[in-house]
């Protein structure tokens, strides 16, 4: 049986390792300025609350950490009716538990985007934007996987630089006499 160039090509080889057929992706692309052009709105409005408004006031009582923390628990309980419409996690109160739980680290890898941007939320929403429109194009990971891997993310960006290093660093004078 003679192999045929495309089979072979790169491309083909990393469709099949994820799963993909050609078919599917022919479905989505067309539709990927639509995805795109309705996840940046959303994610503004949820990043114009959480990082734009909570974060804000929560380090002024808290550590940059303990807020992103406090923030991420509230943003898992925020998307849990859309996990349970969405079916990407059942109703039992542990499956339910760990999704809000596997929101902290994202918290935290956002709160330290937006402080170390000087409070910017462009890099936020586009980062917000992008990981909810990469579920359209590629397969998850395996929750556990996704978790484990988010997880040591956030553990890496606090190791780093220490916990202060998630907060906003001190003004710099922009004129000097």
């Amino acid at each position: 049986m003679k192999s045929d160039p495309f089979r072979r090509s790169l491309s083909f080889e990393l469709i099949l390792f994820f799963g993909l057929s050609l078919l599917s992706w022919a479905i989505w692309i067309p539709q990927a300025p639509f995805i795109i052009l309705f996840a940046f709105p959303n994610a503004l409005g949820e990043e114009l609350g959480w990082r734009g408004f909570a974060l804000p006031k929560l380090q002024t009582k808290y550590s940059a950490l303990t807020a992103s923390i406090i923030i991420g628990l509230f943003w898992g309980l925020w998307h849990v009716p859309t996990w349970i419409a969405q079916k990407q996690t059942d109703t039992s109160a542990l499956s339910t538990l760990w999704m809000v739980i596997s929101t902290v680290p994202a918290a935290i890898l956002f709160s330290w985007v937006y402080n170390r941007t000087s409070g910017s939320l462009l890099p936020v929403c586009f980062l917000h934007a992008s990981i909810a429109v990469t579920g359209y194009f590629v397969p998850a990971l395996p929750t556990a996987t996704q978790g484990a891997v988010s997880w040591v993310v956030a553990i890496l960006i606090i190791a780093a630089g220490g916990a202060a290093w998630l907060s906003r660093p001190p003004a710099q004078p922009r004129f000097q006499v």
